[in-house]
This record gives C-alpha cells, sequence and structure tokens, in this order.
C-alpha cells in the first residue's frame, strides 16, 4: 500500500499531452477507468465513428423500438443527440438528425465546464489522464471512492482505450500542469458529470489529508 496525497502546494504534475500514448501496454490491474461504449441502454446493436461523426445504436429496453446516441464534429463544437426510433435508422438519418436537432456542446471540452449530457466521456478521459500522469491508477482512486464497484467488465483495458481515443476525437484541452487550479477543474467537472463521491474524494485528498490507495 502507499499514500496517495495530493497536496496544493507540492510539486507540480506535468500532464500528459496525448494520453493515448502507450495506453495498449497497460495492464487490466493498470487500465482501471470505469468506461462504457455508450451511454444509452439497452443492446448495442452498432457503433462506428469515422472524421467527423460518431454513432451508438441500441435495443431499447423499454419498448419495440431502438435508442440512439450521434456525435457530430463541428468547428470548435459538436452536435449531440440521444433519441428513439421505431425502425433501425440508416446512417444518413442518425447523420441528418442530429444535424438539424441536436445539441450544440463546445470544444475542446475545458475542465469545470457545464454538464449539457455530451460531456461525461471527456470528464472521464481527462481523470484518467490525471490519474496517469500523476502516477496513479485511476482503478485505484475510484475504487477507493466508490468501494462496492465490482463489475470488471466495465474497467477492461478496451473500454478504457476507446473512452480515451473517443475523447481525443472530441478534443479537449489538457492543461499544461495538473497544478491546485486545474485539479479544482477537475473537481468540479466531476461534481457536474455527478460522479459526486470521486469529486469528494478528490477534494479530501488535494486538502492535504493522506488517504490510503493500492499501487
Amino acid at each position: 500500500m502507499s499514500a496517495l496525497t495530493l497536496m496544493p502546494n507540492g510539486p507540480m504534475v506535468h500532464a500528459t499531452r496525448n494520453p493515448l500514448v502507450g495506453i495498449d501496454a497497460l495492464s487490466d490491474s493498470q487500465i482501471t477507468l470505469r468506461a462504457t461504449p455508450a451511454q444509452i441502454p439497452g443492446k448495442l446493436l452498432s457503433q462506428g465513428r469515422t472524421r467527423t461523426c460518431a454513432h451508438w445504436l441500441t435495443q431499447d429496453p423499454k419498448a419495440q423500438g431502438y435508442l440512439s446516441e450521434v456525435v457530430v464534429k463541428l468547428p470548435h463544437a459538436i452536435r449531440y443527440q440521444i433519441r428513439t426510433w421505431t425502425s433501425v435508422p440508416t446512417s444518413t438519418a442518425l447523420l441528418d438528425d442530429a444535424l438539424q436537432y441536436g445539441h450544440v456542446s463546445p470544444r475542446p471540452y475545458r475542465l469545470a465546464q457545464a454538464q449539457d449530457g455530451s460531456v461525461t466521456r471527456c470528464v472521464l478521459a481527462l481523470f484518467a489522464e490525471f490519474c496517469l500522469a500523476a502516477g496513479f491508477q485511476p482503478r485505484a482512486v475510484i475504487s477507493q471512492a466508490h468501494p462496492l464497484t465490482q463489475d470488471e467488465q466495465l474497467w477492461s483495458p478496451a473500454a478504457c482505450t476507446e473512452l480515451l481515443q473517443h475523447a481525443h476525437w472530441e478534443t479537449i484541452d489538457y492543461p499544461e500542469k495538473w497544478d491546485a487550479l486545474a485539479i479544482r477543474g477537475l473537481i468540479e467537472s466531476l461534481h457536474e458529470i455527478r460522479w459526486h463521491c470521486l469529486a469528494s474524494y478528490l477534494a479530501f485528498s488535494f486538502d492535504g489529508r493522506t488517504t490510503e490507495c493500492a499501487s
């Protein structure tokens, strides 16, 4: 066991500018972010990402229909939409509908940016990048904040890699270093997406108290 202590006046942690470097080489015990391929419920039927559009399509568990989640890249923003369908939509229909009705969210994502339904992956990717840059294991940190979390499939290397790749695709404004201001921004971002336990845990550690964290 080693102590995880985040000191506000301690040494600055220099962030890794591209968190994807070397991510595939990490083991199951090191790739530890709780992530899912889609933010919509149901059995995943298809997913894909091109240079300008990403989509997930599931079978609606509550009705005889389908749910889609679509992200379309725009200059300095994305359009984000979740909606239901009575039949399987074509890729053209998904794109056209999102372009017409999707919510516009600014990008690159910045720390402490308000939650609008589209930012969860970006926030969790920044949390993972913070942990890796600081030499912490994201899984160990989350396990301390959420000790009852046991679903190993949600912490797989593939799930974490996909999360980081997608967030990188959307574009994120990574801090030059994880100083006190950046960590406070991350804590605020986690509160925005309602990961209150994890945000409170980081705030507790950042305040200078020592919390045991598996290495």
